[in-house]
């Protein structure tokens, strides 16, 4: 108990200014990462907040992606709550550098509601796992900045299977289609049909991003525009 009560102490943001913060979620090869890019480009005001895969790629010198991708089942909690450490340290000190800036996120401090619902569904998480997880979520969550909204990049989980198979990322390479698929359904019930608290009443931009968005640079544009209307909304 000592140690859970020192945990969220560590992470209770004490602020005076909370910028406009936006979440860009979606599934792992939906090609988030891709639009949260394109828009930092065109808004080079915006903070943006990359996910902090290259943070848990090397965390002490260790591979905790790899770790967990090789054993999902003995460390999928542990990389998902050091994902969650990564995310609050980082938006914390964003915040605090640019107080009245409009900050956009890859992924969200609720992302791993997704994680343990694919790896519930999987077998993967022990329920008891999963409990902890939502538990400690909703114990932190009161905390947290409110985010202005969440912009969800939804693709087909076949047309995301095919696009991590393209880049190749080593960690994710003996990973089956069906795991991508419930993660998929992990991120429709996150963002759309089961809100956890924190987020459940935050406006969210549905956006349909089946498109190859290499070879489509109109798709993209108008995919930005639709994201530019909804942030000005949404301040």
């Amino acid at each position: 108990m000592k140690h859970f009560v020192v945990f969220l102490c560590c992470f209770t943001f004490a602020i005076e200014s909370t910028p406009s913060i936006f979440y860009i979620e979606g599934n792992t090869g939906s090609g988030k990462t891709t639009i949260a890019r394109a828009l930092a480009k065109k808004n080079p005001s915006f903070v943006m907040l990359e996910e902090p895969v290259q943070q848990v790629q090397s965390t002490n010198g260790i591979n905790a992606l790899q770790m967990m991708y090789d054993n999902q089942e003995r460390w999928g909690l542990t990389v998902n709550l050091l994902y969650y450490a990564f995310h609050i340290k980082n938006l914390k000190k964003a915040i605090a550098d640019f107080p009245d800036s409009i900050i956009v996120s890859d992924r969200s401090l609720f992302s791993g509601h997704a994680f343990c619902y694919a790896d519930e569904k999987s077998g993967l998480l022990h329920p008891l796992e999963g409990i902890l997880y939502r538990e400690l979520s909703g114990a932190i969550s009161p905390a947290l900045p409110k985010p202005s909204g969440i912009i969800y990049i939804r693709t087909d989980p076949e047309i995301s299977f095919a696009r991590i198979c393209t880049r190749s990322r080593k960690e994710e390479a003996g990973i089956d289609a069906t795991y991508w698929h419930t993660l998929h359904e992990g991120h429709e019930q996150m963002l759309i049909h089961n809100r956890p608290e924190g987020i459940a009443d935050v406006p969210v931009l549905v956006l349909e991003c089946n498109e190859d968005m290499r070879q489509n640079a109109s798709f993209i544009s108008n995919t930005i525009r639709a994201i530019e209307e909804f942030i000005r909304k949404a301040q």
